[in-house]
Order: C-alpha cells, then sequence, then structure tokens
C-alpha cells in the first residue's frame, strides 16, 4: 500500500497543474492543491489520498476477538 501512495503522490506533484501541498500533509490524509486548465490563478484542493497503510488498521479495529458473534437486532 504505501508503494501506491507514495506512486500517487508522485503522479500529482509531476502532475503540470501541481500548485503546492495542501492543508492537509500528515499520516491521515495529503491534500494537494491544483490549478485550473488555462487558469493558474484559480485553485483546485484535491482531498483524497489517504497516506496510512491499512496494513495497521485503526486502533478500534484491534481489538482482541472474542469468538462470539452479536445478536441481530430485533432476535
Amino acid at each position: 500500500m504505501a508503494a501506491a501512495i507514495g506512486k500517487a503522490v508522485e503522479r500529482f506533484e509531476a502532475h503540470a497543474n501541481y500548485k503546492r501541498r495542501g492543508a492537509h500533509d500528515d499520516e491521515e490524509r495529503l491534500d494537494f492543491v491544483l490549478h485550473a486548465n488555462g487558469d493558474t490563478d484559480r485553485e483546485i484542493a484535491w482531498l483524497s489520498c489517504r497516506s496510512r497503510s491499512r496494513a495497521t488498521p485503526p486502533a478500534a479495529s484491534r481489538a482482541e476477538p472474542t469468538g462470539k458473534l452479536a445478536a441481530a437486532p430485533g432476535s
């Protein structure tokens, strides 16, 4: 996953419309700012690049399994 994210970052930064990194530049999210085609003053934020590897799930999903399934609502 880290290799794919690294490649995505390289592609964003190599894009002709790339201006800079955005407000978020941390382990949770990477933001990028690009300019509109033909208008370098018009900025477009691109916010969808997650930077944390899915190989390390959030703490809530790392709880020890109990071996029991929760009852379905209404059962």
